[in-house]
């Protein structure tokens, strides 16, 4: 992209850019421009396309994804907090951000945490096999030149729960099993559950703690 000597000039550019994708996965690159350009046009660009479902950036490298995601942390924080103030039944639904790292199973990258990855990297899967929620996904071109699971895998392993469902604990426990989980004493690992009684402990691996579910019969009446 060549030419383009002010903010507006650079969104009408993109804009065009994304008008001319009909029929494709609109792509625009963009060179020779600061970060703090790029963010700003970001911002317009989001501002600008409200019904836009979701938005890919794609990074040279790694280091740089710390930056990025801390700026799209912080726009997607406030432009949620403007879409709550003036929503309406019909409005645009909450953005969500995630990160999608190169996940290395072998070697060592100094601004890659292995365990940390593993989670992020689920957690923007999870998002993308998902098209109708709108959402900002911050990556790398080696990182999405990676293989991974097809959507219909993905949703394959994926358990849904939510409260006031009704599922048989042995079912779910022979369903966490299939998918690698370990049955242990205390759930302190990733990828382990435990269960006493009516309570269910387990950690998934794209969240941050393990997830406390308890149980009425068959019921499950609380998740946190």
């Amino acid at each position: 992209m060549t030419a383009v000597f002010g903010l507006r000039s650079f969104l009408t550019e993109v804009e065009k850019g994304l008008a001319a994708a009909t029929g494709q996965i609109p792509r625009v690159q963009v060179t020779g421009a600061s970060d703090s350009l790029i963010q700003l046009a970001l911002l317009g660009l989001i501002a600008r396309r409200p019904g836009h479902r979701r938005l890919v950036v794609v990074l040279p490298e790694s280091k740089d994804v710390s930056q990025w995601s801390q700026f799209v942390d912080q726009a997607v924080s406030a432009l949620n907090h403007e879409v709550v103030s003036t929503a309406t039944p019909a409005g645009p639904a909450i953005l969500r951000a995630a990160i999608l790292p190169y996940f290395a199973g072998w070697g060592s990258d100094r601004y890659i945490n292995p365990s940390l990855s593993r989670r992020q990297r689920v957690y923007a899967l999870d998002l993308l096999a998902r098209p109708g929620i709108p959402s900002i996904i911050v990556t790398t071109a080696q990182a999405l030149g990676q293989s991974t699971l097809s959507p219909a895998e993905f949703a394959e392993a994926t358990i849904t729960l939510k409260v006031n469902e009704e599922i048989d604990q042995d079912e779910l426990f022979a369903r966490l099993e299939d998918l690698g989980y370990r049955k242990a004493n205390s759930v302190e690992e990733e990828g382990t559950y435990a269960s006493r009684g009516a309570i269910v402990d387990m950690y998934p691996p794209n969240e941050d703690h393990p997830v406390r579910i308890e149980f009425l019969g068959d019921t499950m009446v609380s998740m946190r």
